[in-house]
């Protein structure tokens, strides 16, 4: 009863739905249905891709080893951004307390002074094992007589500082070596410069040896360019290798730039052991042929667009977004099976004695592959506005930025002005003694994050107490207060029109809701988009343009369901004097059909006795009733 009250209750309510914009919405719900399936399938599709890459790089374990090595090599005293000069860049190497670099990766004994065993030796943080040893790179630049008059021109100072130092990195096999050191280092094309390696197998008193004879030569000077220390760790925990790298930047001005800093990446060198694996696996061959499918839709689609309408067919903005998503896609495929067969065919052997370089390739390979996933996502995210256009509130972020793409370009016109002014004035201001504002680029970086709130004004205020608040006040009165609120007026703007559509007079006119609604009151009645059109019609041939529920209910030819069951059973019409009981158990052989059928039949009458209920409630006349011989 109370159910039937709720639903007497929605019948009656006064709402009066668009008869046309209605029709409009049937005859449009297949292709609106089409459109939400795609947008599901290329949801599940995108979401198929974040899956694959989340596993594939195990984010979480390699911030678990690179939080490790900068606890160990990045943190209180061997702090990277804090070596500058070539001095304490061989104080961060070793020293005689014992806390180099080098000190600690060839360390000898416990902390408590007991000796390392063979098996103790080459640990750091005691579960990280150092595969074969540490290679330190350098690169270096050329002395030339004549390169200071081709940096600056001819001045009266050429006799004062005849020789300059190019910035460029060589890769010229030739430098000073002192006799003590030879065979210690030597040039390698492949790393690009001149390296040292210490094996773990020579020990920690040979490799501090060697490390304090490359010292003593001045294996670094004024050439010097770049120096890179690089190793690899496996950690067995995790069943991973880690690639390390710490590069040094030395600048012409006499300095390590202080952008010094550690990576690390690790790689998984049996990709396919585990169940977990194997689930990655078959997803990986699913998304590959989902991949290969829409590539080749994506050709056959354009080839026709090519020779219907010629090159303007293809280059379409959706066109090049899609080109664009589909070839990163592809490229992250080939480069993934790239990785394993990388793998699969350069085996690392272990323990060994060399520098693994297979394991930098592949680290290499995969930090291509992050860049391609971040440029993958924005185009996918790009992709879904193009699966949004087929609904009208999905939508509204496409006709929001359609509505404001004219004030938009001026806009942009606009703010690039002012705010590269002001980026030209903080370099000026503050680039001699801050490095965040010593080029216009950097400055321009730097006010970019100062418009989202993140600054420290009082290191600006320590370099000029006088122009910093004068600064500071203009720039974020003009950028922050201004600009940015005419930059949200102009999306408010566009985001209303885009939202102002006349012909949307009820929640008819979306996307069908009112239509499915009404459908949704009324299905037990067995009533589908053809009989609702049906009623509409005739309610539009009336001369009405709008009408309420109960009118379009009233209009409705209804008609109660029937068993599915009974239209099988021919020999109940054709022999009506035949026993039904005996029919029913020759037709129904087994308990299970007899059951299905029996509860098929109880729903089908309780739905006709609410029609029946139904239809004396809105005082319409009783159409004649099948019968049903039972």
């Amino acid at each position: 009863a109370e159910e039937n009250n709720r639903e007497q209750k929605e019948i009656n309510e006064p709402v009066v739905w668009s008869i046309d914009d209605s029709l409009h919405k049937i005859k449009e719900w297949p292709s609106t249905a089409a459109g939400y399936g795609h947008l599901g399938f290329f949801l599940s599709f995108v979401l198929l891709y974040i899956i694959i890459v989340t596993m594939q790089m195990d984010i979480e374990n390699q911030w678990r080893v690179g939080r490790a090595l900068q606890a160990q090599f990045n943190s209180g005293d061997r702090e990277l951004s804090e070596v500058f000069t070539q001095a304490q860049f061989w104080e961060y190497l070793y020293n005689e307390d014992g806390e180099g670099m080098l000190d600690i990766m060839f360390a000898d004994s416990w902390y408590n002074g007991d000796p390392y065993v063979t098996a103790d030796q080459g640990y750091i943080l005691e579960y990280d094992k150092v595969v074969g040893g540490v290679l330190i790179v350098q690169e270096r630049g050329a002395k030339e007589t004549d390169a200071c008059q081709a940096l600056r021109g001819p001045t009266a100072y050429d006799q004062f500082y005849a020789d300059c130092f190019t910035e460029r990195r060589l890769t010229v096999n030739g430098t000073n070596k002192d006799p003590d050191i030879g065979g210690m280092f030597n040039y390698s094309e492949t790393d690009g410069g001149y390296s040292a390696f210490f094996g773990v197998a020579a020990g920690s008193e040979k490799n501090l040896e060697i490390a304090a004879k490359l010292k003593k030569a001045r294996w670094t000077d004024k050439l010097t360019r770049a120096l890179e220390i690089k190793f690899a760790l496996y950690n067995g925990n995790l069943n991973v290798f880690s690639f390390v790298s710490m590069m040094f930047t030395f600048d012409q001005s006499g300095i390590f730039l202080n952008s010094n800093h550690l990576t690390s990446q690790s790689i998984v060198m049996e990709p396919y052991r585990g169940s977990k694996d194997t689930i990655r696996l078959v997803m990986e061959v699913i998304f590959m042929i989902i991949v290969s499918h829409q590539i080749c839709n994506f050709f056959h689609n354009n080839w026709d667009a090519l020779h219907k309408d010629g090159i303007k067919g293809v280059l379409k903005l959706w066109t090049i977004v899609d080109g664009g998503n589909l070839a990163l896609l592809a490229i992250f495929v080939c480069l993934r099976v790239l990785v394993l067969w990388m793998i699969y065919h350069n085996p690392i052997s272990v323990p060994t004695n060399e520098y693994q370089s297979i394991l930098e390739r592949i680290a290499g390979i995969q930090n291509i592959q992050k860049v391609g996933t971040f440029i993958n996502i924005i185009l996918s995210l790009c992709r879904l506005m193009q699966y949004y256009q087929f609904q009208e509130r999905l939508d509204v972020l496409n006709k929001t930025f359609q509505a404001a793409f004219v004030d938009l370009y001026h806009f942009v016109i606009m703010f690039g002005v002012i705010f590269g002014g002001f980026g030209v004035m903080a370099h000026f201001l503050f680039g001699l003694t801050l490095r965040e504002y010593s080029s216009i680029g950097r400055s321009l970086g730097t006010l970019w994050e100062m418009m989202h709130g993140n600054f420290d004004y009082d290191i600006l205020d320590e370099v000029s107490p006088f122009m910093a608040p004068v600064f500071f006040i203009i720039f974020q009165f003009f950028v922050f207060q201004v600009l940015l609120n005419v930059l949200l007026a102009i999306l408010i703007d566009a985001y209303t029109k885009a939202t102002d559509n006349p012909t949307a007079e009820s929640v008819f006119a979306e996307l069908g809701m009112g239509v499915l609604k009404v459908v949704h009151r009324v299905k037990r009645t067995g009533i589908n988009n053809k009989s609702l059109t049906e009623a509409l019609v005739r309610l539009q041939k009336k001369g009405m343009d709008r009408a309420t529920t109960e009118q379009i209910l009233r209009s409705m030819p209804i008609q109660p369901r029937i068993p599915e069951a009974v239209n099988h059973w021919p020999d109940l019409r054709e022999a009506p004097k035949a026993d039904p009981l005996e029919l029913f158990e020759q037709e129904m052989g087994d308990n299970l059909q007899k059951e299905s059928f029996i509860l098929d039949l109880d729903a089908v009458l309780q739905e006709n006795a609410y029609l029946r209920r139904r239809l004396v409630a809105d005082n319409t006349v009783l159409p004649p009733l099948k019968s049903v011989p039972l």
